[in-house]
């Protein structure tokens, strides 16, 4: 059994459970992004060859896995064919993350290199703002999107983090799955109200039962 724990972040419209149209996100809301910042930032994120595509690169600070057949589409982001190769990668890449620490701490104290530590400032700087801080816990695999990878994976998840937005998309194309809410159970919940040309949304943290 892996200690990496699978989790799915996702924001969708209630009732109908809409979470795109065309590859994009229908609606605009910075506070459900800066939740989804919140709890993605210095955390391997995994995602579908089309939400690769969709956000035009790798998300700074965190590991980024394309779940692809093929190859990533962008530099930055690493192709995995499976769920089970994600959470193996994101296995050895926690397990090397104590020695890099280690590299970083020395090079920086001037017990190890030759460089000038302004070198070494500047190349974990560059680090760290791709893949996230090199201290970071990591025991948990974000699964971000689209709809094919939310279905591969819901199965096999530990948690969601769920955003539910009021409002209604008839031209919606994608969708979250159906799953059995009585399989979960909420830990936490707040609720946003509509502010300005924003919609209302609530969101929720559920643990698998």
């Amino acid at each position: 059994m892996s200690d990496i724990k699978i989790s799915v972040i996702a924001a969708m419209t209630k009732g109908e459970r809409a979470i795109g149209i065309r590859n994009t996100l229908p609606w605009r809301l910075p506070a459900d992004m800066a939740l989804f910042k919140k709890h993605t930032l210095n955390k391997p994120v995994l995602m579908g060859r089309l939400t690769a595509l969709s956000i035009r690169g790798p998300l700074p600070r965190r590991l980024n896995l394309v779940l692809t057949s093929g190859e990533a589409p962008f530099e930055g982001q690493i192709a995995v064919k499976s769920i089970e190769e994600a959470v193996q990668f994101v296995k050895s890449w926690r397990d090397a993350l104590p020695q890099q620490a280690t590299l970083k701490k020395e090079q920086l104290e001037g017990f190890q290199g030759s460089a000038p530590i302004q070198e070494y400032e500047s190349y974990w700087a560059e680090w760290e703002k791709k893949y996230g801080s090199v201290d970071a816990k990591i025991d948990e695999l974000m699964v971000i999107g689209g709809g094919k990878a939310y279905e591969a994976v819901l199965p096999h998840a530990h948690r969601l983090y769920l955003t539910q937005i009021d409002a209604t998309y008839p031209d919606a194309d994608a969708f979250f799955p159906e799953y059995d809410p009585y399989e979960w159970d909420i830990v936490h919940r707040e609720t946003h109200p509509p502010e300005g040309n924003y919609h209302g949304f609530s969101f929720g943290i559920y643990e698998r039962r």
